[in-house]
Order: C-alpha cells, then sequence, then structure tokens
C-alpha cells in the first residue's frame, strides 16, 4: 500500500472509531418486565448457597480452592461411592452463578407460568447450585414446584455421601429459605436404580433418603420408574393439571436414555419437535400431552445465550447479566454517525479517483508477476481433486453406530448376556403387537430371538409381520435355533435362539410400526429395534 493512500485511510479508521464511541455512548438498557422478580430470585439462590456453605464449613469440611476457587462448598469431590455419572467441573462451576434463577423466571414467563400453577419438577445430585436457583425462582414466581429428585449425582456435583442434595434441600428449607421439598426420590445412576453403583453406594444413598424422611421410589425397571413418576405429579398437583415440567441435569427417568439430553434443546419450549428418541422418559411424555417443558441442560450454553458472567473467581451478586435487560442503541444516532461516515467515505474515494487512484501503483513501481506455470497449474489441480476425494474416502471408512430403540407400549424388558455384552431385549406380551414410531428416511432393523427350553432341540420356524397403521408391509418367515453364545443374565429356566435379522426401509416422514408375532402357540418372541445414530435427530412437525 502506497504512503499517498495510508495518509487517506488513517483518518478514515479514526473517524470510524470515533463513530462508534458515540454509537456506544448513546446506548441504554431497558429494564426486563420482570426484573424485580428476577432479582428476588436470584437473591434468594444466593442465600440458600451462603447458608449451606456456613453449614459445609461449620462441619469441617475441606473446600477445595482449586476445583472450587469461589468456595463455595456447593462444589464436590470427583469420585465417592455415589458418584454415579461423568460430570464436568467447568459446567459445575459456571451454575454457581445465582443468576440462573433470573433465567428460569425468564423461561417460567416465556412459557406462560402464572402464580399458583403445579410444576412437575426433576432434580438430580449433580447440580445442587443449579436445583436452588429453579426452586428459587418458581417459589418467587408463587407456582407450587412438585418436585421429585435423584440422589446420586455426577462429578463435583453433591457427591458427599453424608450431605447430598436431601440433606442441602432440608437445610434451607428448615432455615426458611425455601420450602419445596422433594415428594419422592430415587437412587438415580443407571435404570435410575444405581446401576453402575458398588452395593455399598447405593446403601449409603438409601440412608441419606431415609435420614430426610422422603419416600424411596424404587421399580423393579425403567418404565416403571417412568409410570411412577408420572403417577405422582398427577396425584400431587391435582386437582389442578400439571402446568410445566421443569427438568434439572440429566437423570434417566427424566430423560429416558442419555442421547436425549443431546436432542432435546436447552431452554423453554411450549412444543418440542418430535425425533427418533431411543426411549421416552417423563420430560418427553410430558411433552407429547402438550405440557411446557424448561430443560436445564449444557450449562455454559445457557449461560452464554443469557448473557452471565464467565469464569469467575467470587460468585456473581444478584443483579448481574444481559438477561436482567435489553440493550438498545440510539436508532437516529447511529442513523446519522453512518451516513456521516458513507458520505466521508464517498467523498474521500470521489477526490482520490480524480487525483492520484487510491492504492494505486506507484510510477516505478515492478510490472506484475507473469503467469504460473503449466506444471504449477496442473499441481495445484491435482491437490484440488485429492482434497475434494478426502470426505468420499473418510465416508467409506466410517462405521455406521446404531441404537437401540425402546417400543412404546414397552412390553417386559429381558437382559441378555452375548459374547460378554449386555444387550436388552423386549419380550412380547401374548396377543400384543410392538409398537414404534419412527421418523425417515431411515432404516429400521429388527432383532427377533425365540425363547426356548433348555429340552427343545432342532429349528424354529415362526412368522413375523410388519405393519404401517393399518396397511401390511411384509409378512417374514423366519426360523431359529438356540444360541451357543448367549445366555440370560438373570434366569436359567429359558435359552435365548439365535437372532434373526431383518431390515425395514423407512421412507420420509413419521410411521407408526406394528411387529406382529403371527404364531401365538408357540415360543415367545423376544425383539430388539435399532436405528441409525445419526437418524436419532431426524424431525417430523
Amino acid at each position: 500500500m502506497s504512503p499517498r493512500s495510508l495518509k487517506v485511510l488513517v483518518p478514515v479508521a479514526l473517524l470510524a472509531l470515533l463513530a462508534l464511541v458515540h454509537v456506544e455512548r448513546g446506548r441504554s438498557v431497558r429494564p426486563s418486565p420482570w426484573h424485580d422478580e428476577m432479582l428476588r430470585a436470584a437473591a434468594t439462590s444466593a442465600a440458600a448457597a451462603r447458608h449451606l456453605k456456613r453449614q459445609r464449613l461449620e462441619r469441617g469440611v475441606f473446600v477445595d480452592p482449586v476445583n472450587d476457587p469461589t468456595e463455595s462448598a456447593l462444589i464436590g469431590q470427583e469420585y465417592t461411592q455415589i458418584t454415579t455419572d461423568r460430570g464436568y467441573l467447568e459446567a459445575k462451576l459456571a451454575s454457581l452463578d445465582p443468576n440462573f434463577a433470573a433465567v428460569v423466571v425468564d423461561m417460567a414467563h416465556e412459557i406462560g407460568l402464572r402464580a399458583g400453577d403445579c410444576v412437575a419438577v426433576a432434580v438430580t445430585g449433580s447440580f445442587p447450585a443449579l436445583n436452588l436457583s429453579t426452586l428459587a425462582a418458581l417459589e418467587t414466581l408463587g407456582a407450587r414446584p412438585a418436585l421429585i429428585s435423584s440422589v446420586g449425582a455426577s462429578n463435583y456435583g453433591a457427591t458427599d455421601p453424608y450431605f447430598t442434595w436431601l440433606d442441602m434441600e432440608r437445610e434451607v428449607a428448615s432455615r426458611g429459605i425455601l420450602a419445596t421439598r422433594s415428594l419422592a426420590a430415587s437412587l438415580g445412576g443407571g435404570l435410575d436404580a444405581g446401576r453402575g453403583l458398588s452395593p455399598r453406594g447405593r446403601e449409603l444413598l438409601r440412608t441419606a433418603i431415609r435420614r430426610n424422611g422422603v419416600d424411596l421410589l424404587s421399580a423393579p425397571r425403567l418404565e416403571d420408574a417412568i409410570r411412577e413418576r408420572m403417577a405422582l405429579y398427577a396425584r400431587a398437583c391435582a386437582p389442578q393439571p400439571v402446568a410445566a415440567y421443569v427438568n434439572v441435569g440429566g437423570g434417566v427417568a427424566s430423560l429416558g436414555h442419555s442421547l436425549n439430553s443431546g436432542l432435546i434443546e436447552s431452554g423453554a419450549s411450549l412444543r418440542l419437535p418430535r425425533r427418533n428418541f431411543p426411549a421416552r422418559g417423563a420430560l418427553l411424555r410430558f411433552a407429547e400431552e402438550d405440557v411446557p417443558i424448561i430443560h436445564l441442560a449444557g450449562v455454559r450454553r445457557l449461560r452464554d445465550r443469557y448473557g452471565l458472567a464467565g469464569e469467575f473467581d467470587a460468585v456473581p451478586a444478584p443483579g448481574r447479566g444481559a438477561v436482567y435487560g435489553e440493550v438498545r442503541y440510539s436508532l437516529l444516532r447511529t442513523s446519522l454517525l453512518t451516513a456521516l461516515l458513507a458520505a466521508t467515505l464517498f467523498a474521500l474515494f470521489a477526490h482520490d479517483r480524480r487525483v492520484h487512484r487510491l492504492g494505486g501503483a506507484e510510477p516505478d513501481a515492478a510490472p506484475p508477476a507473469p503467469a504460473t506455470t503449466a506444471k504449477a497449474t496442473v499441481a495445484s489441480l491435482f491437490a484440488l481433486l485429492l482434497l475434494a476425494a478426502a470426505p468420499a474416502a473418510r465416508a467409506q471408512q466410517t462405521v455406521r453406530q446404531w441404537v437401540s430403540l425402546t417400543p412404546l407400549e414397552s412390553p417386559e424388558l429381558v437382559e441378555l448376556v452375548s459374547r460378554e455384552n449386555l444387550v436388552d431385549y423386549w419380550r412380547n406380551r401374548p396377543g400384543e403387537p410392538f409398537s414404534l414410531e419412527v421418523i425417515g428416511p431411515t432404516d429400521l432393523r429388527i432383532f427377533t430371538r425365540v425363547e426356548c427350553t433348555p429340552e427343545m432341540r432342532g429349528r424354529i420356524h415362526y412368522r413375523l409381520q410388519v405393519r404401517n397403521e393399518a396397511s401390511v408391509i411384509n409378512t417374514f418367515q423366519l426360523s431359529s435355533r438356540r444360541s451357543e453364545v448367549t445366555s440370560y443374565r438373570a434366569l436359567d429356566t429359558l435359552v435365548p435362539g439365535r437372532a434373526a435379522e431383518i431390515v425395514i426401509p423407512v421412507p420420509a416422514g413419521r410411521h407408526r410400526y406394528q411387529i406382529v408375532p403371527m404364531d401365538p402357540d408357540k415360543s415367545t418372541l423376544l425383539a430388539r429395534f435399532m436405528l441409525p445414530r445419526e437418524d436419532l435427530a431426524l424431525t417430523a412437525e
């Protein structure tokens, strides 16, 4: 760039900078219509957190200043006997901001929540500070939370077996900071029953539930646990309907499957899009009944979306964050300064074109370099061909991943052990088909096994019919014999047959399939249904 061009561009840049400063000085913040409610909710959340910190310090609990730089005492150990899942320290630290209560207030108004409404709430021990903010927001709004807790916690959550989330909840209620107590509690973790924990860890969770005087939710199957929760919410809210469902964290009874957390958008939703959810927890079942949803997951994304503080060494005070108000700029001032800047640029360029062409070459400048040689051109084309072929080569090397799909009516779950792997199958009830809802285009893989007695020999032939609504897609003639590598996890009176596989191409759109065993006089049937993982996110309005 020539020195003459710089003489013009530098003043233009300074003028643009001055215009920006004037625009910024003219901005104003318009408070949210529910600013006062937000502030009260955040103050309540902060008061609850301060009380719990005092309780922890009085008991002589060690606070790790490295993992808990704010010394909130709400960041637990990475691993204890009640740690159920993997958690991320950065997310737990972000959740300490009491202004998340203001975020929940904003979401509640977004879905039309009113004072007196009964709200079903599901929390775990993974985010105790976010639990406090959620309850503070709902109580500030005058709603009636019907709370069910899962006591287990992921890394850095409420992982102290002797000061669990239920203990925290009881402490803040005893001081009158919050009024809500859990209606019931489950162990949490795998199957919502503590799978993955040691027997000692599960017993510590049961002890915590008894210690806090809360009813234990203990169902033999995840499907039963979900139904029990739905019934408990309905009884707690009666005669009112459930006005909204709030989920904090990733409890399996609430989500239905760990993959659903990535398929359900964080935040407030009046209506969730239908997807190929692997299983349907309480959240999805409420959504299917057109109950508004608040899903508090992806804490750092929510923090950034609502303009809360980023990393901090001290817990932010109530009232901090863009959620409390909308930043507005003076349209008149911005328009005038933009017009002035544009006019100045036009005048300068017009003058420069007449005098010495802005950015033009110096009189003694060297001529442009010659064109590239043919050899370099061929090499460039060859490199471009290699780059174009790379995605196709990677696609060929990609192994398709498949995810198990839970039937709608959720028949009896049967656990099989195949080549040292635990595999879930579903046993059909006599006279009842398997029902599935699938969104295409995709492929539905169906594996079936007959159940054999130890005395059975030879092949067993059976028929399976696949229907889409009222029409028959196909009737398959299948056969099986006793499997030599698969057994039941907790049953020795039956032997599973070898798996037979069929694949149903699913066209675009939403489809409801029925898989009907056609030989009710023969052995009972086990089935497993699978979809490609990349097709879980398909939607149908």
